[in-house]
């Protein structure tokens, strides 16, 4: 069993990037405004020099190399406190990746030897919604059929 304070604040979502050789490139705080199931699935991305900074040591001291979630809430009294380090992208890395900051594609960058530039974090709101595509039974869609391509949906 694990006790742990009670953090009745705002929880913070920070996506972080580090190189190969451990050194963090980048920190994307984002707001956890809506959650179903444990995913986000509305949130804000914010810009908070301090926490951005906290979380890049954070990333540094443990050694990590590549992505990493790293989730912090707020005590009663306003401070951040770390819940958690996830040594891989979050479920809601998109929501980084839609302010600015591709993570893919900056680590794919890092592995080809190019030289990294870090965009602009824009400050934007997401709301992520699921939608059900319907295909009736009597067309009998073999497996690895591009499901996309029996609706209208890229027409």
């Amino acid at each position: 069993m694990i006790f742990q304070e009670f953090l009745p604040g705002t929880e913070y979502t920070i996506d972080v990037l580090c190189d190969l050789n451990k050194k963090a490139l980048v920190a994307v705080p984002r707001i956890r405004l809506q959650t179903k199931a444990g995913i986000s699935t509305k949130g804000r991305v914010v810009r908070d020099p301090d926490l951005e900074m906290t979380c890049l040591k954070i990333a540094e001291s443990v050694g990590i190399r590549g992505p990493c979630c790293i989730q912090m809430k707020e005590s009663s009294e306003g401070e951040l406190k770390l819940i958690e380090i996830n040594p891989r992208m979050g479920g809601g890395t998109i929501f980084s990746t839609l302010a600015g900051v591709n993570f893919p594609a900056l680590i794919l960058e890092m592995i080809e030897h190019k030289e990294i530039t870090i965009p602009k974090i824009s400050e934007i709101t997401v709301i992520r919604y699921f939608e059900e595509i319907v295909i009736k039974n009597e067309d009998k869609v073999p497996v690895g059929t591009n499901l996309l391509a029996k609706t209208n949906f890229l027409q």
